[in-house]
């Protein structure tokens, strides 16, 4: 059984066994870059391990009232410490501790050594030094560790702490594989991250240093330093030589102001960036560490730090230009974006409380604080840059002094695109008027905090449903389809409330069958080999059309409760049968489509766009074009397959035909269209979108200051071509 894998033995057909942070190591390797050397305790242990506690967790949870959060807090607290106190089953064990004294063998010596000769080398070497994380890309700190016992008590202990008031009545799905590599002593450390189109921004500091990065930003095809900020560096992160582990020490005098890169490291970066995304995937963050001369890729992850383009429109960086006197701090561009708010400073975590307020968080550093609290709108730090965090708000970070500067309450503005910390608000929410209508993607009520949108062009239903944790199925088995009718009407409601008489077009169901699979009742669900091209959405309802016409009924009581301006959208069509099915149930519940309601469909296979025409004829007042399904089945490409998703691409002149037909024939029926997906970052496809005169653009949450940004900017260009011509 497959309980311990080395990372340079495994093999595809293993990777869904080792959590995507292994894999992505694995995939670096493969590609022949050097990277620590190490050994995954896969998914499988910690299933089999839970299974041996099954009896004991499940009594556990017997009484617990899923309401009450004290309650399962507390029962999430047993279940971590019984994980934490019950031994490891012996073999699993063994093949733990196998694994980690081979760390300091050549592994060529040690496949061809006996298990004599073995027990000799091992008596004569130090256990190595080795650090630990989750291999899920949770925000899990990673664990420095060295000996037998501590290893197996802190694999367990990364197990205990992935289990929490969320998951913990679905211990049983659980997937956590532990990552452990061989603790590296590097000369210095850091990230590659995407500039534009032709740059590459190189982060890094002198050995593990977690505080400040000298920042490049480099021409990536001649090497060319285009920009440079440099930070004194006073103190750095390295092994201690006589005990092990990480300690804190004092940087000579003469390395404090000395560049970090040579031209000759600039070029070695850049190549292996370029080289990893060209045989793996486009836009990649890439962590690294340089040991004697030696590259070693420590993490590739998707690039999720925003736009490479400014973030905001001319009006505002004209606007920016303005108050140049009033910059008050300046730091590392770590987050793109413009935001204004009142200041909370703090010292330590422990001072930060959550109040109704939103803030920007000031302090010295981001050691153990969570920097995803949904009221942090922005962050300013004194150092504390740290390569594993993700940030979802403008930041700008390492500016020596923003604690001593700044003011509780104070109202600044961040520049996290330039690394600018201005004097008085200015803020680029709300500024950009557009024709072109900004929609909003929604999964949860709380996507639509704090923003600003034209209407909800697509409500994943399928979402409210897995969160509830109930296969809809279950709910007729059980006789409990009154309970999904009502439990539909909250989900619809809790949005539409927020909406404020906007438009919402609610989607049906569109899950994978990998997605309800792990639900209770989900043993329904077929093993699909892709299930992207499965069981799913419309051909899903069709098959069982009880669930549609559930769906149907609740949205009739979510109109008669006062919500009226709902809209109907049928997923994954290509047949005109399938609208002609579904119109017919519509009727069913008493609702009249295009007259009690409004009715649309979305496009996202070339079949329907090839039949546009006549799905046009069956009567829409709208279409949405699933921009990214459209691609991926256009193309034929798994855009989350890294070995093929260099390949996708939604600017692709086969995708913008089959958009720009569609629009034509759907304007020649009178028929609203809208395009979905993710913008964030896609400057190109949504200045493209907009100067074709899409009506509106739906997106993630988080993007959508940025996608109106976008498309005022190219709402004014194309006013100004106009303007132009006419003159």
């Amino acid at each position: 059984m497959s309980y311990v894998l080395r990372l340079r033995e495994i093999k595809p057909d293993q990777y869904d066994l080792i959590g995507p942070l292994a894999r992505n190591i694995v995939n670096v390797h493969n590609i022949g870059l050097s990277t620590p050397v190490g050994f995954c305790v896969t998914n499988l242990s910690f299933k089999n391990f839970l299974t041996m506690l099954k009896n004991e967790i499940d009594e556990y949870l017997r009484n617990v009232n899923k309401e009450n959060n004290n309650d399962v807090t507390n029962a999430v607290r047993k279940v971590q410490e019984l994980i934490l106190k019950t031994e490891l089953p012996y073999g699993l064990q063994n093949d733990i501790l196998k694994a980690y004294t081979s760390l300091n063998l050549n592994i060529d010596v040690y496949k061809s050594a006996t298990s004599e000769a073995l027990n000799i080398i091992r008596a004569g070497r130090e256990s190595p030094y080795v650090i630990l994380r989750p291999s899920t890309f949770s925000t899990h700190n990673s664990i420095t560790v060295k000996g037998n016992q501590e290893l197996i008590r802190c694999v367990k202990k990364i197990w205990a702490d992935s289990i929490t008031n969320d998951n913990v009545f679905d211990f049983e799905t659980l997937s956590t594989p532990v990552l452990v590599q061989k603790m590296l002593n590097p000369d210095k450390s850091g990230y590659l991250t995407p500039g534009d189109m032709t740059t590459i921004k190189i982060c890094l500091g002198f050995n593990d240093h977690e505080q400040v990065y000298d920042t490049y930003l480099v021409d990536k095809n001649s090497f060319e330093i285009i920009n440079k900020i440099p930070r004194k560096q006073s103190w750095f992160i390295i092994k201690d030589p006589y005990l092990g582990g990480a300690i804190k020490k004092e940087l000579p005098d003469y390395k404090t102001e000395l560049e970090k890169l040579d031209s000759f490291e600039i070029q070695k970066l850049v190549k292996i960036s370029n080289y990893l995304k060209e045989n793996l995937v486009n836009d990649i963050e890439i962590e690294f560490s340089v040991e004697r001369d030696n590259v070693h890729i420590i993490n590739i992850k998707e690039f999720t730090g925003g736009s490479t383009d400014h973030g905001y429109t001319d009006d505002i960086e004209q606007e920016l230009k303005k108050v140049e006197e009033s910059i008050i701090l300046k730091g590392v561009n770590a987050s793109p974006g413009v935001i204004s708010g009142k200041v909370k400073v703090i010292h330590s975590s422990t001072e930060l409380t959550i109040g109704d307020q939103e803030f920007i968080l000031v302090c010295s550093d981001l050691n153990g604080i969570d920097i995803n609290n949904p009221k942090i709108i922005g962050i300013v730090t004194d150092n504390g840059i740290s390569n594993g965090h993700n940030f979802s708000v403008p930041a700008v970070l390492s500016t020596n002094a923003a604690t001593s500067i700044l003011k509780d309450g104070q109202n600044v503005t961040i520049d996290g695109t330039n690394g600018v910390v201005y004097d008085g608000g200015f803020n680029e929410k709300g500024e950009s008027e557009t024709v072109t209508e900004i929609k909003v993607n929604v999964s949860d009520p709380k996507d639509l905090d704090g923003i600003e949108f034209d209407g909800i062009g697509l409500f994943r239903s399928e979402k409210f449903v897995i969160k509830r944790g109930i296969h809809p199925f279950e709910y007729l088995k059980k006789g409990q389809r009154d309970e999904l009718v009502k439990n539909l009407v909250e989900d619809i409601i809790s949005v539409a409330k927020l909406a404020n008489n906007k438009t919402l077009w609610y989607r049906t169901f569109d899950a994978l069958s990998s997605d309800f699979k792990n639900l209770e009742g989900g043993y329904v669900e077929p093993n699909e080999v892709n299930p992207l091209l499965g069981w799913r959405s419309i051909r899903r309802d069709l098959s069982g059309p009880e669930l549609l016409k559930i769906q149907f009924e609740a949205i009739k009581k979510v109109q008669e409760s006062g919500y009226p301006n709902i809209g109907i959208m049928i997923p994954m069509v290509t047949d005109v049968s399938q609208v002609k099915d579904v119109k017919e149930i519509l009727r069913q519940v008493g609702l009249e489509p295009q007259e009690e309601i409004d009715f649309g469909i979305m496009v996202e296979t070339p079949a329907a766009v090839q039949m546009i025409k006549k799905l046009c004829k069956t009567g829409l007042d709208f279409i949405c074009i699933g921009i990214h399904d459209l691609a991926q089945l256009t193309l034929g490409v798994d855009m989350k397959n890294p070995k093929v998703s260099k390949w996708f691409d939604v600017m692709h002149p086969a995708v913008l035909h089959q958009i720009l037909y569609t629009i034509k024939i759907c304007r020649e029926h009178n028929i609203e269209v809208s395009v979905a997906g993710d913008f964030t970052g896609k400057t190109d496809i949504v200045d493209w979108l907009v100067s074709e005169g899409i009506e509106s653009i739906s997106s993630e949450p988080q993007s959508i200051n940025e996608i109106r940004a976008i498309a005022s900017k190219a709402e004014k260009k194309m006013l100004l071509k106009v303007a132009r011509n006419e003159a």
